[in-house]
């Protein structure tokens, strides 16, 4: 597992607490729940909780990178690149590229 994360540069989601907000992340792990919220468009943003070995974190997913990755969603595992967002207490990732892990 260490060697993959360092491979890929997967930090723990643990560790999103120590880095500032507005910080390029890249995090790996299960989806373990997924909601759609449409937009005033009839679009969706795609809310996730994704968790590995240390946490768990929100994925916020918008509705181009869902278009563009809606086949890399996969439930056993995922790869997401993206905008690390910290409001008061909470954390959550502003996805721009997903990759599938497994099949």
């Amino acid at each position: 597992m260490k060697n993959f994360c360092e491979k890929y540069q997967i930090i723990p989601i643990k560790s999103l607490h120590d880095l500032s907000g507005n910080k390029r992340v890249r995090i790996s792990g299960a989806i373990i729940h997924l909601r759609r919220q449409p937009t005033n468009s009839g679009e969706y943003i795609l809310c996730l909780v994704v968790q590995d070995h240390s946490e768990m974190v929100e994925v916020v997913i918008y509705p181009k990178v869902y278009k563009t990755f809606l086949y890399e969603l996969n439930p056993k595992g995922i790869i997401v690149e993206g905008i690390l967002r910290k409001e008061d207490m909470s954390l959550s990732v502003t996805a721009e590229k997903i990759k599938s892990l497994g099949g």
